[in-house]
């Protein structure tokens, strides 16, 4: 019937995750103490496991967001510029000693 639409699908997909991350942060992410009054106790479990859950919805609305964008940008052939400025030249010089041990021990000159 061509009536599935993937996009619609992604965002079912990640909307149920979504809901589900945040009943799993606050079914056992979150808990309430009677002592003292109103406090609330965090258990890093249940928090793990909300973020694992919701990072996992985030899935569908990137392979969406990819598949959208290389529809979207055309991509064009590299055109070469012409360098109009010749390239330097290298500079070779046979004017040029080798190091004795005290002047590389003397912290005076960089090794090339």
């Amino acid at each position: 019937m061509d009536d599935f639409d993937v996009r619609i699908f992604a965002w079912v997909i990640s909307a149920a995750g979504f809901l589900l991350a945040i009943s799993i942060f606050f079914n056992y992410g979150v808990e309430e103490v009677p002592h003292p009054v109103g406090a609330i106790v965090f258990h890093a479990g249940g928090i793990a496991g909300a973020l694992g859950m919701g990072l996992f919805s985030l899935f569908p609305f990137l392979i969406i967001h990819q598949l959208n964008s290389d529809k979207s940008i055309p991509i064009s052939a590299p055109v070469a510029k012409e360098i109009d400025t010749p390239p330097e030249p290298e500079l070779e010089s046979d004017d040029w000693e080798f190091a004795t041990e005290d002047e590389l021990e003397s912290g005076e000159f960089e090794i090339g």
